[in-house]
């Protein structure tokens, strides 16, 4: 009766009183060489379809050593078949069997049960994978963001409790902490702070009590995306700690000084609903104002003395076209003080 063979790793198993002669053989050949592949060989994978995805198929056989019973894969593309931007793809048996995946193609790769979903193994990085005789999967925990932030993973203080405090995340390199639209970054007991972008738009959303504070060592600059542009600096260091600048294309507009604040450039006052451009000095009982509109302030205009008026509906010769206002009270007093010639 002719053997039988193992349905992982494909041992051979001779019927009762079989391989007369030939057991020395069939034990090197058929089992040690495939138990030892299975521990510990390495088996370099260099061909593939040229394609997207680009294909290779571990090779498969029954009492003999083959790609898809060893230990670690190899991944290559010394010949360069995988097309640019294209995915590898390692096919390997429906069997169930652990593999440790080296990718060295300069491209991602997929190992994967044909048919099914697998595990994609990132450029240059090793992996460890599992079949589980259906589908391809990755056997190790990967942390979610909420256990990161709960218990984090490199220890700087002692864990006292069932929940490790005094921890720290750290990501070295180039590594990088990704969330989808409306996946909120969440900070605080309460959950007061909250960061993320909804798909259209990017928040910094502070939700509970307090102020919400940008804190800065020198400046404190709000920018266009690529950083080439200043639209407010906030100076909080040297001799011009305190001054804040209002700018539009790099060029300061506004600033605030110690004695108040400086414009350069023109300053255009607008109307404001139905009313006219005013420009006010002071507050209260003190405040005065100069205003622009048409026809004589007299009987029209409410300030008090000392404001001035601008009449800018190009009256005729010998019309006035300055008021101050001398005396009176609300909307009587106003003096013409130059007239048009």
């Amino acid at each position: 009766m002719a053997s039988t063979y193992t349905s992982t790793l494909k041992l051979e198993k001779p019927t009762q009183g079989e391989k007369s002669g030939v057991w020395g053989n069939t034990i090197n050949n058929s089992i040690t060489d495939i138990v030892e592949n299975a521990i510990a060989g390495l088996v370099t994978i260099n061909t593939w379809t040229q394609a997207n995805p680009a294909i290779a198929t571990l090779t498969t056989g029954q009492g003999s050593v083959t790609q898809s019973n060893a230990a670690i894969l190899n991944l290559t593309d010394t010949g360069s078949l995988i097309p640019t931007g294209a995915q590898g793809r390692v096919l390997v048996p429906a069997k169930s069997k652990v593999f440790l995946v080296i990718n060295g193609t300069g491209h991602e790769v997929q190992v994967k049960v044909s048919g099914e979903l697998g595990v994609v193994i990132p450029i240059g990085q090793n992996m460890i994978v599992v079949c589980n005789g259906t589908t391809v999967l990755d056997p190790l925990t990967r942390l979610t963001l909420d256990q990161i932030l709960s218990y984090g993973l490199v220890a700087v203080g002692g864990v006292d409790t069932a929940i490790a405090t005094n921890r720290a995340v750290s990501l070295a390199g180039t590594s990088t902490l990704s969330l989808a639209d409306d996946v909120k970054a969440k900070f605080g007991t309460g959950n007061d702070l909250e960061i993320f972008h909804d798909g259209n738009h990017s928040y910094i959303k502070d939700t509970g009590s307090g102020d919400l504070r940008l804190l800065g060592a020198d400046n404190v600059r709000i920018q266009n995306a690529d950083g080439s542009k200043d639209f407010l600096v906030a100076t909080t260091n040297g001799s011009n700690s305190g001054r804040l600048a209002l700018l539009h294309n790099n060029s300061t507009k506004l600033r605030t000084e110690t004695t108040g604040t400086t414009t350069f450039g023109e300053a255009n006052v607008q109307v404001l609903g139905s009313d006219q451009p005013t420009l006010s000095l002071g507050t209260g009982s003190t405040k005065v104002i100069w205003r622009s509109g048409s026809g004589s302030p007299e009987g029209a205009v409410t300030a008090r003395v000392g404001s001035i008026y601008s009449r800018t509906d190009a009256p005729s010769q010998g019309t006035p076209t300055l008021y101050s206002k001398t005396g009176g009270s609300g909307n009587t007093g106003w003096k013409a003080v130059i007239v048009a010639t």
